[in-house]
């Protein structure tokens, strides 16, 4: 199992959501309004929240089903 860190999935969400953030420039009509609240912010908390071997996503989810819930992003 390849390890899963919080802090790099940290990093990544934040360079992805800079590349979100200028898709959703390029692509929205002007009647269009997208998704105001940012779908990746969750991984600062959960970087400064977990703790320890809790800090490596792939072994808390051994390979099994993840399911997301109440992500508030529909």
């Amino acid at each position: 199992m390849t390890a899963l860190p919080i802090e790099e999935l940290r990093k990544r969400a934040l360079r992805f959501n800079d590349e979100l953030a200028q898709q959703k420039l390029s692509a929205a009509p002007a009647d269009f309004p997208w998704y105001p609240y940012g779908t990746v912010n969750n991984f600062v908390h959960l970087d400064r929240l977990l703790r320890g071997t809790n800090r490596d996503l792939a072994t808390l989810i051994n390979g099994l089903p993840i399911a997301d819930v109440g992500a508030a992003d529909g």
